[in-house]
Order: structure tokens, then sequence, then C-alpha cells
């Protein structure tokens, strides 16, 4: 699902990121979002990441949500709208299994109806 690679995201060019293409609607809608599991043993103190959504992403209409969860517990959630990017600073200390979670607001009208987006994913530093 998610491919490394260089891709463009609002006015930043050539960023070196994974991607994925992004097509269910919300969290609960589904049981199995798209996503990135990290196992971080306990051993750092915090996770920065950006996100957005490729400039050639299949819809410009739809809104990503990227939700972070520690050990199974919420660390953080944001909207992102096509044309913006996110930036995560995360404290993770004592987080063994980090997740990224990322999918389509279901928010947004006609979630999904009017095609997909493709998430990117760069920067990420543990220290």
């Amino acid at each position: 699902m998610w491919e490394e690679n260089r891709y463009d995201v609002a006015d930043q060019q050539d960023l070196t990121g994974i991607a994925g293409e992004i097509e269910q609607c919300g969290v609960e809608t589904y049981s199995d979002p798209d996503e990135l599991e990290l196992r971080l043993a306990n051993n750092f103190d915090t996770l920065t990441f950006s996100a957005g959504q490729a400039n050639e992403s299949p819809s410009s209409d739809q809104v990503l949500v990227v939700r972070v969860e520690g050990n199974g517990g919420q660390l953080d959630i944001k909207r992102v709208p096509f044309n913006e990017v996110s930036s995560f600073d995360l404290d993770v200390a004592d987080v063994n299994s980090l997740v990224v979670q990322v999918y389509l607001d279901d928010e947004v009208e006609d979630c999904s109806r009017n095609g997909a987006s493709q998430a990117v994913l760069w920067d990420f530093e543990l220290q």
C-alpha cells in the first residue's frame, strides 16, 4: 500500500516520503484503516513528521484524517485538507507500539464518491 518516492505537496516540491492512495471514509465505517505501525521499543522521547495530500491526488475535494496512537491510546489527530501541510510533534516516551492511521474525513459531503486522495507522510524523525 505505501510506496516510497518523491512527491509534490502544496507548495513543497520533490519531497522524499511515503504515499498511499486513501479511499476509505471514516474510521468507524470500516474495520481496517490504512495504517503504519512503528515498534519503538520504549527507546525514544519524541517523534516528528509531516503529512499532506499529493498535488496529483485523484481528488482535491477530500480531507485526510491522520490519527496517531501510542500503546493503544490516541496521541494526536489532525484534519489535513488538500493544499495544506500538517506537522506532528509527539511525546513518545514509554511508547512501544505507535500506529499512524490515515483515512478520509467522513464529515466531507460525498466522502470518497468524489474520488480518493494520495496521502503523503515525510520527514519522520525519532529522538
